[in-house]
């Protein structure tokens, strides 16, 4: 037994199109699948993602089912079913709380570059304000961090930003942003 949570407000080819979609899931999971929950449109976004598919366990393989299960439109996000972070996220998904996340941290991003003129490597934004790592919502990656650098930080952040600031060499922080989610709202150009 499982659950589709899907919003009736939605657009009719939306919800369409995921009914479909949550059939061909049962078929191939046939027993796994635990949950299933829908952002409002195609166009709304939390970790990259516009519907979350929950399985039992993950296996290497379901991934690639998943993939090729999915409709045009359809961004899934396929996690186990001990990831409540990511199940409460998309539960309590709130379209005009994400939409100014973004906004400031389009904001930030553009005063960090200003700031920091070529030494800013890359910038991971977890999905919400709300959402925690290391008691921070942001990661900002230098190439060095030197001590006045948390002070410029801490100016620039709006309200809301948490940032956690690292040198370029602590892979640690940013596999654990990425792994929770994070976004990467800006990544220095190679080249």
């Amino acid at each position: 037994m499982y659950s589709i949570t899907m919003n009736l407000m939605s657009p009719r080819d939306w919800r369409d199109k995921l009914s479909a979609f949550v059939e061909r899931l049962e078929r191939e999971f046939d027993g796994r699948l635990r949950l299933v929950i829908a952002l409002p449109t195609p166009d709304d976004r939390l970790y990259e993602s516009n519907v979350l598919i929950v399985l039992d366990e993950v296996r290497k393989e379901d991934s690639i089912v998943v993939a090729s299960a999915a409709p045009e439109d359809v961004s899934p996000l396929l996690v186990p079913q001990e990831d409540r972070d990511a199940i409460e996220a998309f539960i309590n998904y709130r379209r005009e709380e994400v939409g100014d996340w973004r906004d400031k941290l389009s904001a930030f991003v553009e005063r960090l570059e200003r700031e920091f003129d070529g030494r800013l490597r890359l910038v991971i934004a977890l999905p919400t304000p709300d959402d925690r790592l290391y008691e921070s919502n942001v990661l900002i990656v230098l190439d060095e961090v030197r001590k006045e650098d948390s002070i410029v930080v801490a100016s620039a952040a709006p309200e809301d930003v948490s940032p956690l600031l690292v040198p370029q060499e602590d892979r640690d922080a940013i596999e654990a942003f990425k792994l929770l989610g994070g976004r990467v709202v800006f990544e220095e150009e190679v080249g």
